[in-house]
């Protein structure tokens, strides 16, 4: 099924108008540089339009709350950035809040203010992002593998 029939299905369940879902499409299309591929099977996209496509679909109501999963995730580094600035422009036209969780530091860089930091189930930071570096960027780990053994003695200096 080409892409442009799921959204057709989107604006007809959240009751969008055939002229506020031209706008809209246009919109998005626009952000998301999706120009005439939503008339392509789904199939038949790469993984970054599907994801992109999927994004479309899921904006096209104009929610307030967005929960994002990795969203850059499958990205090459130029479109990982188009999805980042398509999400600061969505959030700057429409006051969307997101919620997002990543293990890019890219995207939380690009695209929080608060972080909240989970290790192992365990709340270990709720603050600004700038605190967040203050508080562990001067930390790091280094792991070293030798190529043999040796005493302990030998290590402790």
């Amino acid at each position: 099924m080409p892409a442009i029939d799921s959204l057709k299905i989107n604006a007809a369940v959240y009751q969008i108008s055939q002229q506020e879902f031209q706008r809209r499409l246009e919109e998005f299309r626009e952000m998301l540089s999706l120009e005439g591929e939503l008339t392509q099977p789904v199939r038949k996209f790469s993984l970054g339009k599907r994801m992109k496509a999927e994004l479309l679909a899921a904006l096209l109501h104009h929610p307030q709350v967005l929960f994002l999963d990795e969203p850059t995730l499958g990205f090459d580094v130029n479109a990982q950035e188009a999805v980042r600035e398509f999400l600061r422009e969505y959030n700057r036209r429409y006051q969307a809040t997101i919620l997002l969780t990543s293990h890019y530091m890219a995207d939380i860089t690009a695209l929080c203010q608060r972080v909240v930091l989970i290790n192992q189930g365990q709340l270990i930071y709720d603050c600004s992002l700038e605190g967040l570096v203050e508080r562990f960027a001067p930390y790091g780990e280094v792991k070293v593998e030798f190529a043999h053994a040796l005493p302990e003695s030998k290590l402790s200096g």
